[in-house]
């Protein structure tokens, strides 16, 4: 029995790394999705903002750390790390994209974060919009207007 035990247990550890090490990877479909959210909001981010996913025990968590020139924006999910990009072009950049608007540019040269920044959200679910908000004017919509709306969200 001893034996046994001794057999697996370096092959349940391996399982599990090789589960957490693989299951929090961005997908190209998503990475595509936040390069093209990039391209809409501000296309001279492209290539100065890294995407990558985290684990975390909380609902809603991002981290933003500096790494070189680069902005590295992390999150448990693809809505924590917009989340997160659009804290830091808030409170780093003062701009950000508001009901379909822009605020002011941001720099060319990404403001540096002197430590990494992590927040935590313990609410597990979040709402955006009411009940009868469809029922106005969203049902006269077009793509791109969605689309905007979407970003912003």
């Amino acid at each position: 029995m001893k034996r046994i035990f001794l057999f697996l247990l370096p092959l349940a550890i391996s399982a599990v790394f090789i589960s957490c090490s693989t299951g929090f990877r961005i997908s190209k479909e998503e990475k595509q999705s936040l390069n093209q959210l990039l391209s809409r909001i501000s296309p001279e981010l492209l290539g100065k903002v890294v995407f990558e996913k985290i684990n975390a025990e909380k609902p809603g968590v991002f981290e933003l750390e500096t790494k070189g020139s680069r902005l590295v924006v992390r999150g448990n999910n693809l809505n924590n790390i917009t989340a997160g990009l659009g804290w830091y072009l808030k409170y780093y950049c003062n701009s950000g994209t508001y009901w379909g608007e822009h605020r002011n540019s941001i720099p060319d040269e990404l403001p540096v974060l002197p430590e990494k920044i992590r927040k935590e959200s313990s609410y597990e679910y979040r709402y955006y919009m009411n009940y009868c908000v469809d029922a106005y004017t969203t049902k006269y919509w077009k793509w791109d207007r969605w689309e905007r709306e979407i970003d912003w969200m």
